[in-house]
């Protein structure tokens, strides 16, 4: 049991801020020699959990009706990615080019370059851009039956002028997606694969957007920052904050407390799947503060988890405002 929890620690932290196989160039986190090895582990461990998760619930018809359609389609498919729902749309005429004065690849998203890690090829550019517009749907839904990782909703989204709070950026593509409509940006990304990309992709919004290399947190420390001291002094504005932090949303939310009972005018996205107990406690804590919640639709599946078991399904997250509706 000690050696499996080791190699699901290592696997999880190789992936940290993917979310999904194969789009991570681990070429240069692995040594080729051990590469295909760790792929393979990778492969053979997910597909034992999917086996593990179809035959719980073969045995358990009384709770596989509620997951019926997510069900069929893990039955009738080989891939294996947090969200078991088919792809039925897709986003085409992808453009990318490599920028020759940083050689750092960009796809172009809605007339602005969103920049991918230095070393990248234009095809793995492409593959993981493509990857979170059609089968995460972070910014739109329609590319699947359902859309668990889906950000926003007709009535909890970036409005004009709001402050957007970008916790667990990676590439930035989300906060790219909303610059137009944001007064100013705050992105926090601590990992240093995705910080020379994220600079060169908002370098012509430096008026707007501030790149913040640490953790958003419930304390503050060199490497770490609160809601509460950012916006100690800030009254009557209105908020947009996404949060996508591996697992420390809870934290996040139970410790700012001063900042989410404040009178400003506050919206949040939070990811609710990387626990098992988030989908019943992070709404909850909001529904404490008098906010309104509502989750995202269907269901994603956490093959990461140190110990694999129920709710096998979760919801990807929760939206919620304290604003009147």
């Amino acid at each position: 049991m000690n050696f499996l929890k080791f190699v699901l620690t290592v696997i999880k932290n190789l992936v940290k801020n993917v979310h999904y196989l194969g789009q991570y160039d681990l070429s240069k986190a692995i040594i080729p020699s051990v590469r295909d090895n760790y792929n393979e582990l990778q492969q053979s461990l997910f597909h034992t959990r999917k086996t593990i998760l179809c035959q719980y619930y073969e045995n358990h018809p009384e709770y596989a009706q509620k997951y019926q359609k997510e069900l069929e389609y893990l039955q009738t498919t080989n891939n294996i990615d947090p969200f078991p729902y088919p792809t039925i749309k897709t986003c085409n005429h992808i453009k990318a080019e490599i920028d020759n004065t940083c050689h750092m690849p960009f796809v172009w998203h809605k007339g602005k370059k969103l920049y991918l890690p230095k070393g990248w090829k234009i095809e793995q550019a492409i593959k993981y851009y493509i990857r979170f517009i059609e089968r995460e749907n972070i910014l739109e839904d329609g590319y699947t039956p359902k859309a668990p990782h889906l950000y926003q909703s007709s009535t909890i989204k970036v409005d004009e002028n709001d402050i957007v709070i970008d916790a667990g950026a990676a590439e930035g593509l989300f906060a790219l997606d909303v610059i137009d409509k944001a007064k100013s940006i705050f992105i926090f990304e601590v990992e240093k694969i995705w910080l020379d990309a994220l600079k060169k992709t908002f370098d012509p919004y430096k008026d707007k957007v501030k790149i913040i290399p640490k953790y958003l947190s419930f304390e503050d420390s060199k490497t770490s920052i609160t809601l509460n001291s950012l916006f100690a002094n800030t009254t009557n504005e209105s908020f947009f904050i996404k949060m996508d932090i591996e697992g420390a949303e809870e934290n996040v939310l139970s410790r700012n407390q001063d900042f989410f009972s404040s009178t400003n005018a506050i919206k949040v996205s939070c990811c609710t799947y990387h626990r098992e107990n988030h989908e019943k406690s992070i709404p909850q804590l909001l529904k404490n503060l008098n906010y309104h919640t509502e989750f995202s639709e269907g269901y994603m599946i956490f093959y990461w988890d140190t110990v694999f078991n129920e709710p096998f399904f979760r919801k990807g997250l929760v939206r919620a405002t304290n604003i009147t509706q």
